[in-house]
């Protein structure tokens, strides 16, 4: 495929709901059109939580729509995996990902979301591949009988922990509805094995979520809090943001990019602000490997 081929299938750009995690639904679209994006991702817990307040699904579907937004993503599903609580040291975090799959598919269905991320929240070494990857096929099978892509991301921190990892796992379960997640931090931190990523086809890479980070982790700071609190913008780390972009291009993998900065500085500022600290820096690193704004 020529690359203008590739420049062109990049039609998605995703506002990960990670980085507006702390505002209201309205800011969180708010900050994805200010940004310049064309879509948001969910989690089932602040869909339950929008209801509380009054926002149904419909409604969330509406309003995003009115703004030009679709929301086609729920992330993450996380009980389906064996062992799965093992990982998930702080009880708090029950909350974010305790979904059951009847609950989690209820929720999508209601939503009208076209695909579902799944992550693997086990202890490394309690399950092995095999055993992992029939778990997945067996969700993926379900998610199917929903319309729904089950796209599976690997994190460093649990059990599923890198490319290679996931990559087996996707290729033993051999589920047609079946892809990856390409986080930037978790692709570095995990084990960067460019070889390995040029060798995958570029549609089974689902979508991208851009960020950049310290080249490590400073003393004292866990791998999980480095993940979830000290993200940095593209181009404000060391992260090398042009070369994993340039592969991901290269093969195809683009077709669903979005930035995914958790940060405890973002957690803190208001919708305009947030878009103000995304926006440049995403398209500046997204231009430097030829790949454009949204296409209609």
């Amino acid at each position: 495929m020529s690359s203008e081929g590739k420049h062109a299938q990049t039609k998605h750009h995703t506002m990960w709901i990670g980085n507006v995690r702390n505002l209201s639904f309205q800011d969180q679209l708010k900050a994805t059109v200010a940004v310049g994006l064309n879509e948001m991702s969910m989690t089932p817990l602040d869909v339950d939580r929008n209801q509380a307040k009054g926002i149904s699904p419909g409604d969330m579907r509406k309003m995003a729509a009115d703004l030009g937004v679709s929301l086609p993503i729920l992330d993450p599903m996380a009980s389906w995996a064996p062992h799965w609580r093992t990982g998930i040291s702080d009880p708090g975090f029950m909350e974010f990902l305790g979904y059951s799959a009847d609950d989690f598919f209820r929720i999508a269905d209601e939503l009208g979301v076209s695909t579902m991320t799944v992550i693997g929240t086990l202890r490394p070494g309690l399950a092995s591949v095999p055993e992992i990857a029939e778990s997945f096929a067996l969700l993926a099978d379900r998610a199917a009988a929903y319309g729904l892509r089950c796209i599976l991301e690997f994190i460093p921190i649990w059990g599923i922990k890198d490319l290679g990892m996931a990559w087996q796992i996707l290729q033993i379960a051999d589920r047609p509805n079946a892809a990856l997640a390409f986080d930037f931090w978790h692709y570095i931190r995990g084990g960067r094995d460019d070889a390995l990523l040029r060798s995958i086809p570029g549609d089974r890479i689902a979508y991208v979520q851009v960020t950049d980070a310290e080249a490590e982790p400073p003393p004292g700071r866990s791998l999980e809090q480095d993940c979830l609190f000290h993200r940095l913008q593209p181009g404000e780390g060391a992260l090398p943001i042009k070369e994993m972009l340039d592969i991901l291009r290269e093969i195809g993998g683009v077709e669903r990019v979005g930035p995914e900065v958790f940060s405890a500085k973002l957690d803190a500022l208001p919708a305009e602000a947030i878009a103000q600290e995304l926006r440049e820096p995403y398209w500046r690193a997204l231009a430097q490997s030829g790949i454009g704004r949204p296409t209609h």
